[in-house]
């Protein structure tokens, strides 16, 4: 795996507020629209390998991909993907947000899914406190365990579209009380009309982002799961685990 050996990434105050406030930083048009086609051609690429075929009789709305595969493909389409693990832009964020020895745990993970592909329950959360979603403030700086990093390679949830994907509860990486488990919160989808209340009061939020954004979010910490795809156009997003 890829290792960090420190150096003291630059500190932005701004981001530290936000990132110390909700639990995730989103960065801005960090891929070109080069980058962008060249991803999303592997991605398409990668689809029509017959060893990326979903099991005979499945439903057409999953579309499972091998975790390991981009770093695979022939050039350029594995380096549209290889530099994303040591991009200036998200390295100098890990230097705070980890600090100096940051591991990456494995490789970038395409995560697809076609119109009514499935929910991933609301998971993670600050309690029960435990080593690794312990969040704590050492000489005025937020530390964290463990993180991912999420490349969006189209645009989701703009202009009050509801896409699906990513989703979660801002800021509750500070709570201490569980998740109600065996409620509908936790084991439907979250955006069913059970967590209706949720949305509507802003605890449970979908992240608008554009093709090119990045989003880095504490992962055991963070409460958070996808909502279910909606979006005709499939859902195209890249990520892997920091910690």
């Amino acid at each position: 795996p890829a290792i960090s050996d420190g150096g003291g990434g630059e500190e932005d105050a701004v981001e530290m507020y936000q990132w110390d406030c909700c639990g995730h930083l989103i960065l801005r048009n960090v891929m070109d629209p080069s980058w962008l086609h060249t991803a999303l051609a592997a991605i398409e690429l990668l689809k029509q390998q017959p060893e990326s075929d979903s099991v005979a009789g499945a439903p057409e709305v999953f579309d499972p991909l091998p975790a390991g595969a981009l770093l695979g493909l022939p050039e350029p389409y594995a380096a549209a993907f290889a530099r994303m693990l040591d991009h200036p832009a998200i390295t100098r964020r890990l230097q705070w947000i980890l600090g100096p020895g940051w591991v990456v745990e494995g490789p970038p993970a395409p995560t697809t899914a076609n119109a009514g592909g499935p929910p991933l329950a609301i998971h993670s959360g600050g309690a029960p406190t435990t080593p690794i979603n312990l969040i704590r403030t050492k000489h005025g700086r937020n530390h964290c365990e463990v993180v991912k990093v999420a490349w969006q390679l189209r645009d989701v949830n703009l202009n009050g579209r509801e896409d699906g994907g990513y989703i979660c509860i801002p800021g509750s990486h500070r709570a201490r009380r569980q998740l109600p488990f065996g409620t509908n919160f936790q084991r439907e989808d979250p955006m069913a009309d059970a967590n209706l209340a949720l949305r509507e009061d802003g605890h449970l939020q979908l992240l608008p982002m554009r093709a090119g954004d990045v989003c880095i979010f504490m992962a055991a910490s963070q409460t958070h799961g996808a909502a279910g795809w909606r979006d005709e156009l499939g859902r195209r997003t890249v990520i892997y685990g920091v910690s």
